[in-house]
């Protein structure tokens, strides 16, 4: 079915969906309706009936560019959408927003800026979101606060009611000017998260990930995810979090020459459950990418991608047991 009920000819990309407990789910996704992009939403019922109409997210009213939103909801229904603004861009600045909802989708006061630099010509793109059952969430970004070339991974944590819990903070490690970018982050029920990344500290992308407890504190450094030969060109990650904390990172890796799917189970004390899996079944030099990854409550998982091993792209998934495992 269709999301977007405008009924015109224009462009519509970028979704992102969060599900709640009671089975009701949230869609949201960049909009050209206006002429320019802007983030809209639709909320739908548990069982697949609509729950209102399209709404607006952002709050600009001008012809800024707002995309690439990302959406987390807490246990009671309440959620926070967030995305790439372009409404300060006269300043140079590219900036995070972020909007509040409550759980019958009134809005829970206005656009939030989520970046705290302050200054002028720095971007700031690529969020990602990621919520505890008592509503506190994090926000993760890449930002080049430190340099138009140093592009790091930063976040912000956030409180039940939306007020900031600290500052920004830079969550990769390396201290150098290398560039990390395109930020995942999942979260379990009681607030400990991981934040993976595109990561060059190494001469070529990697993927890197950092775990937080459930007070915001590092647990560890941050560290390498894929095992596979260096110079590979590994990126887009994308990661799911069990309420033990174990978790799994997926990812688009180059170490064959083309790119596959590969993904890492960990235990919840972060050490490596078993080797990284390779995802997909095909033998040849087929290009697949951008995976999305989704975790049952038994631990089972799903990872969906695009894929051209039949000459245009199409997306595939494969499911896995709890073990890592396939199903098929």
């Amino acid at each position: 079915f269709m999301i977007n009920d405008d009924g015109g000819a224009v462009v519509q990309g970028d979704a992102s969906i969060a599900i709640a407990s009671d089975g009701s789910f949230i869609i949201t996704w960049s909009d050209r309706r206006n002429g320019d992009n802007d983030v809209y939403a639709q909320m739908y019922n548990a069982d697949g009936t609509t729950n209102g109409s399209n709404f607006m997210v952002n709050d600009d009213g001008g012809t800024r560019t707002q995309y690439r939103p990302e959406i987390a909801i807490a246990d009671d229904g309440s959620f926070v959408i967030a995305w790439a603004d372009f409404r300060n861009v006269m300043s140079g600045n590219y900036d995070i927003y972020a909007q509040a909802f409550d759980a019958d989708g009134s809005t829970n006061g206005s656009n939030f800026l989520v970046n705290d630099d302050g200054g002028p010509f720095t971007v700031q793109e690529g969020p990602d979101i990621a919520m505890a059952a008592d509503g506190s969430y994090v926000i993760t970004w890449y930002d080049r606060r430190n340099g138009t070339t140093n592009s790091d991974i930063y976040a912000q944590a956030y409180n039940a009611d939306h007020t900031e819990d600290g500052a920004n903070f830079m969550v990769n490690d390396d201290g150098g000017s290398s560039p990390q970018d395109y930020p995942a982050i999942a979260m379990a029920a009681d607030g400990c998260y991981v934040i993976s990344w595109n990561d060059f500290r190494d001469g070529n992308w990697n993927i890197y990930a950092q775990a937080f407890d459930a007070d915001g504190n590092p647990d560890g450094s941050s560290f390498l995810v894929n095992d596979g030969a260096g110079g590979s060109q590994d990126q887009y990650s994308s990661i799911t979090m069990a309420d033990d904390g174990s978790y799994i990172i997926t990812w688009q890796d180059g170490r064959s020459g083309n790119n596959d799917i590969y993904a890492q189970l960990y235990n919840a004390d972060h050490s490596a459950n078993g080797s990284n899996i390779r995802v997909n079944t095909d033998s040849g030099a087929d290009q697949q990418g951008k995976p999305s990854i989704a975790l049952n409550a038994d631990g089972s998982f799903i990872i969906a991608w695009h894929d051209n091993r039949s000459g245009d792209y199409d997306i595939y998934t494969r499911a896995f047991n709890a073990d890592g495992t396939a199903k098929t």
